[in-house]
């Protein structure tokens, strides 16, 4: 191998990238029998092998090794470690001092052997090594104690955690180090104390909901002894004791409470304690409520504007919708969906459902809308919005006009409940759905003491702080999203709404049915609005329209003009407008709601009807009926031409942002001040045509945010532009928001993407659109973001060629690989032609990181199409990239790959250096991004495949303690599919190739579930097909063959053909062990073709191996022959154990013709190769054979 690849030697990077840690990794692993225990909860203890260690000689040394314990894996460097430890010492007694403590460490550990096992340690830095054989106490109880509420085993997890709980961190541990020692005690020792803190209250909580009283009353006892200051925990206590019928014991714990409040903090207890206990003394347990003590935001102690606007002539459909409500109260839930044209007032009708809903005391009422211009490339906007209401974000919407005072308190107030629910059950909608870091503060607004927000803050940081995940899967989202929904709506029932769904993106209309199909007994009403017309084939809620219809006919209330309409509008004033008057406009308007109150209001403006002295509506002479126009257009040109001109000017320019603006990007746009001031007068006049849509926090700035009162008008006003005009305030648009949003982590990259792609400014188009089309993916909105990306191709065609035109378009590709991997499968054409295009790219392009990466995307795709000739030429085209570009991170990453195919070509020794050098090169810290980045992190994967070749290369042993720190290194990581990966490959393909078919068997359902909880469905096939070769081995054919072939069926209609030899000759072994080994014979003559033709060399020579002990079986006289063969090509590849079995089986075959003359020394000899595995099944089978001839 080439010394590039080597230059950093057996290492493995610290975690915190701080140095490279020399550790060669141990190929025997450490024996089972041998365990290191350290506990830091409660006094300092240390177990190995089952005996204390207590060989300390001081508390220095136990420092150390607790320190280092509560982060194993993690490199400490030698001079901070001695400056903590010994603060008041010189620099090189310190350090004298450490080296002294490190080797007392040792002689205490057994770590004299020359390859240390759990100390680690070279001239820089200290560490513990991250070992499966490795158990810290405080580790274990972080782990449990974070599994999330509502999961199965949660309670159980929590149990768990408490039973490890022996008391404070390090209790007893005294040094005289000061500083930095005890800044880092006391800050860990409170962390812990906190979250054990969460977890009793979690856990008294969960027994209280499910009645088990006495449990809850001795948690929370035990939840207060911790954390004594803690009101909400005493205020729990009194519920559950008064609860219990203990009034008299609540009541002297408040008393209790009060005075040791006032001993200690000179303080009495807080309002809510006090009111409390008035409610116990008074007998009121209903009253008694589980509920925090919300605080409300000051946005909420003022008024909100006036009332909507009127509200008319649709009783009949209001009443139908009310209906509808009444069924979702009742624990029917289902979707409504309302159509009807542009202006026959859905939007209206649906403003008056959410105003009366307030009559429902516990209803939820949030809703979310879908954008005209943004609308297919900004996925899942209403869901956002809903969602974002639901967990409180409620100051735009009340502040509007959209929700009444009690109904955005009630939302408020449910944060408690919402928050929790997003951080338990919907920890994937973090950063997707929902803003963490928003949640997380108006949750610590709404209940800054509650003992759950330190848990729910470590959690939705973490989660904010993640890398992007390109392969976060979509059914995983939606699953999140109900599974919230479904929370809530236990404590309040909900009535969402979505308006106009006639310009929705796929992924919302695909969240939408998926939503529909979980509300069967569930308080939840969807209502949604759109514009029968504007759905044509093709459009993403065409399938759920006719989904929805078929299973509910009455799901759809369709919408149309009416007399009724116009009846009541007129008679919403006092008016003596005749019916000769009231037909008229019928015939004229035909009850449409927008075009009748345009056209009244036209009249009134005109003084074609006017108010008498009474201030009753009279008509006028001067109004001819003929005259009027024809349509709801005209209507609103005479509407817009009667208004100030500098006001036409401001609307214009509003109108290139679509329906709904913003303020300032008008007034910058049209270099006048007073455009804010227009617009808000025009907004609050009683014929406006624009409404205030709420105000929102961009940096340090606060943005005033309009929409038109209805799209019509936006439509008329663009269309007006000429095209000229529309381009510059296009460009005008786009550079006004680029200035607002500079510096905002999250920009409106959509907009942007269409302003600048309208004004014909290619560039930052496609910067835009790369941009959208990226958070597309992470959102798992494949669909939208191929949308996004490819038009962002599309325009590369009107840049001239150059280098930056090239690389533009690469990063674009490797973008676009995984949405059309996940939505249209490996087999897409498109993926074909994209992959023959990021080679000739890269083949032009000076060596980088990207292409790189896109380079390992195209040889891992050929990898999975089972085209491996061309996966190791593309992987020929990396590895002097990599040299040249000399990244110790990718030579280590691409290792992996290379490592992996280079074992499939059938050259084991060289995959095996390859492996070895991607592993030990391998830190989280320094390699974890390219897990989120290229699926794959390589250190966890080329231990497990290592494991996986070791048993073929004749180290079934070695196997285990690959595959195991594999999964450790996996676990550790925290990236699903890599998790997933490594228990398939290590706990399932390893123990098939080393024949423990019940081993495998065993760990499937486990692979089963990390891949169905994690929607990962590659390798939920990879668990059916392990399934059903384990149980076909094991007795029952049939079953096990139809698994296997399903899969395989599977596999290829996503265009997975990889490993098809490996499982058809599987199939053929199954079928001889079931007494038909001529059909094993034909499916194997069938398949090896294509694997010699896709350069799988390792499955060739196992089906080689497969089709000689099938001759056997079958008596035929070739069997001798194709044996030998099968002897020489394993070989040939040094895969000792395929060589082992054909030569098991060609010493029985000819002993069986009694020809075995010199057969048996050769049986003997290549089992003499093997060094361990004894007992393995096909070591057993040759001993057997050795035995018996």
């Amino acid at each position: 191998m080439d010394t590039a690849w080597t230059q950093c030697g057996e290492r493995v990077l610290a975690r915190d990238n701080s140095a490279c840690v020399p550790y060669a990794y141990d190929m025997g692993g450490p024996s089972k029998d041998v365990r290191l225990e350290v506990r830091l909860l409660g006094p300092f203890e240390v177990v190995l092998g089952g005996e204390a260690v207590t060989d300390f000689e001081s508390d220095s040394a136990r420092a150390l090794l607790a320190y280092l314990a509560t982060e194993p894996g993690r490199a400490r460097s030698r001079e901070m470690l001695a400056e903590m430890l010994w603060p008041e010492r010189p620099p090189g007694a310190a350090l004298s001092n450490l080296r002294h403590v490190l080797s007392v460490l040792r002689t205490a550990l057994g770590e004299r052997d020359p390859e240390p096992r759990f100390l680690i340690a070279d001239r820089s830095n200290l560490s513990i090594a991250a070992s499966p054989q490795l158990r810290v106490d405080l580790v274990e109880f972080e782990r449990l104690a974070a599994a999330p509420a509502g999961t199965p085993g949660a309670v159980e997890a929590w149990e768990q955690a408490v039973e490890l709980w022996r008391g404070p961190l390090l209790e007893g541990l005294q040094i005289r180090a000061g500083g930095e020692w005890e800044e880092w005690l006391v800050i860990s020792a409170e962390r812990a104390r906190r979250r054990f803190a969460g977890v009793l209250h979690s856990l008294s909580s969960e027994y209280e909901r499910s009645g088990e009283w006495g449990r809850a009353i001795s948690t929370v006892r035990r939840q207060i002894e911790v954390s004594p200051w803690d009101e909400q925990g005493h205020r729990q206590l009194m519920r559950l004791l008064a609860s219990t019928g203990e009034g008299a014991q609540a009541l002297s714990h408040f008393e209790h409470v009060s005075a040791l409040f006032e001993a200690e903090l000179d303080s009495a207890p807080s309002p809510a304690t006090t009111a409390l206990a008035e409610l116990i003394r008074e007998g009121d347990l209903q009253s008694v409520a589980a509920e925090e003590e919300v605080i409300f935001p000051e946005f909420l102690t003022v008024e909100g504007p006036a009332a909507s606007p009127l509200f008319v002539g649709m009783d009949r459909e209001l009443g139908a919708l009310g209906s509808h409500v009444d069924r979702a109260l009742e624990g029917d839930g289902h979707v409504l969906l309302v159509a009807g044209e542009a202006g026959s007032g859905k939007t209206m009708l649906a403003g008056e459902l959410i105003a009366r809903a307030s009559d429902s005391p516990d209803l939820l009422a949030a809703q979310g809308r879908c954008n005209a211009y943004g609308g297919l490339g900004d996925p899942y906007l209403p869901f956002r919005e809903v969602l974002g209401m639901l967990t409180g974000d409620v100051a735009a919407a009340y502040g509007a006009g959209v929700l009444k005072r009690d109904q955005a308190a009630r939302l408020w107030e449910s944060i408690p409940r919402s928050a929790r629910l997003v951080h338990e059950r919907g920890p994937s909608l973090v950063g997707v759905m929902v803003n963490g870091a928003l949640l997380l503060g108006r949750a610590e607004k709404a209940v800054p003491e509650a003992p759950w927000l330190e848990q729910l803050r470590d959690r939705l940081n973490a989660l904010q702080q993640r890398p992007p995940a390109a392969e976060r899967m979509q059914p995983a989202l939606f699953d999140e999203y109900t599974s919230v929904l479904e929370g809530l709506a236990t404590a309040h029932p909900l009535l969402l709404v979505i308006d106009d769904l006639q310009w929705t993106d796929q992924g919302s209309a695909a969240l939408l049915w998926h939503v529909s199909r979980r509300l069967e007994g569930r308080r939840i009403l969807v209502v949604g609005l759109y514009r029968p017309e504007e759905i044509a084939a093709g459009h993403p809620l065409e399938t759920v329209l006719r989904e929805i219809r078929a299973g509910e006919p009455d799901s759809i209330l369709e919408l149309s003009g009416s007399r009724d309409f116009i009846d009541a509008f007129v008679d919403s004033e006092p008016n003596e407008l005749d019916e000769e008057f009231r037909e008229e406009l019928f015939k004229l308007t035909g009850g449409h709601p927008l075009f009748t109150v345009e056209m009244v209001r036209g009249m009134q403006e005109r003084a074609e009807i006017r108010r008498n002295q009474a201030g009753v509506w009279i008509p006028q002479e001067t109004l001819d009926w003929e005259q009027l126009p024809r349509r709801v257009e005209a209507v609103i040109a005479q509407r817009i031409g009667r208004l100030p001109r500098d006001l036409q000017a401001d609307l214009a320019v509003a109108s290139v942002q679509g329906e709904e603006f913003v303020t300032e990007v008008i007034a910058e746009v049209r270099e006048d001040s007073d455009v804010a001031n227009r617009l808000s007068l025009e907004s609050t006049s009683p014929h406006r045509l624009t409404e205030a849509s709420g105000a929102a926090r961009v940096g340090t700035e606060v943005i005033a945010r309009h929409r038109f009162r209805h799209i019509l008008f936006q439509r008329y006003l663009y269309d007006r532009l000429d095209q000229g005009e529309q381009i510059r305030l296009h460009e005008l648009t786009g550079r006004a928001l680029e200035s607002l949003y500079r510096g905002d982590p999250e920009p409106p990259v959509v907009d942007l993407a269409h302003h600048f792609d309208r004004a014909g400014l290619v560039e930052p188009a496609i910067a835009y659109l790369h941009q959208a089309g990226q958070r597309a993916v992470q959102m798992s909105a494949n669909e939208a973001a191929i949308g996004l990306l490819q038009r962002a191709r599309d325009l590369l065609e009107e840049i001239p060629e150059s280098t930056e035109r090239d690389e533009l378009e690469l990063g674009l590709l490797a973008s676009l690989a995984a949405p059309i991997m996940s939505a249209r499968g490996y087999g897409a054409p498109e993926a074909e032609d994209m992959g023959r295009r990021v080679r000739e790219l890269c083949r032009r392009l000076e060596p980088s990181m990207t292409v790189v990466l896109a380079l390992h995307g195209l040889a891992a795709f050929l990898t999975i199409r089972g085209r491996h000739l061309e996966s190791e030429a593309v992987v020929g085209d990396i590895i002097p990239i990599v040299e040249e570009l000399a990244d110790p991170v990718l030579q280590a990453f691409v290792s992996f790959l290379a490592g992996y195919e280079q074992s499939w070509r059938g050259r084991l020794a060289t995959g095996h250096d390859l492996l070895m050098h991607a592993y030990r090169d391998y830190g989280v810290e320094t390699h974890g991004w390219l897990a989120h980045m290229a699926g794959q992190a390589g250190g966890p994967e080329a231990l497990v495949w290592d494991g996986a070749f070791s048993v073929l290369r004749g180290y079934p042993e070695q196997m285990r303690h690959l595959v195991e720190d594999g999964i450790g290194l996996a676990q550790h990581l925290g990236h699903p599919p890599t998790i997933c990966h490594t228990h398939a490959i290590g706990r399932g393909l390893t123990r098939i190739f080393a024949g423990e078919y019940q081993d495998a068997l065993d760990n499937c359902d486990q692979m089963e579930s990390l891949a169905s909880t994690e929607h990962l469905p590659f390798w939920l096939i990879a668990a059916q097909i392990y399934r059903g070769t384990a149980i076909g081995h094991l007795g029952k054919p049939d079953e096990g063959i139809e698994l296997i072939r399903q899969g395989i069926d599977t596999w290829h209609s996503m265009g997975a053909d990889a490993f098809q030899g490996l499982w058809w000759g599987e199939i053929a072994e199954i079928e001889a062990e079931a007494g038909h080994p001529e059909r094993g014979l034909e499916m194997i003559d069938r398949v090896l073709p294509v694997s010699r033709e896709g350069g799988e060399r390792l499955s060739e020579v196992k089906l080689l191996v497969h089709r000689g002990l099938l001759l056997s079986a079958m008596n035929d006289p070739s069997a001798g022959e194709a044996l030998e063969q099968a002897i020489d090509e394993a070989r040939s590849i040094d895969a000792r154990l395929l060589e082992l079995r054909a030569t098991t089986g060609l010493a029985t075959c000819l002993a069986d013709r009694g020809e075995a003359a010199g057969v048996r020394e050769r049986l003997a000899d290549v089992y003499g190769c093997f060094t361990e595995g004894f007992e393995s099944p096909y070591l057993v089978e040759a001993r057997t054979a050795l035995e018996q001839i």
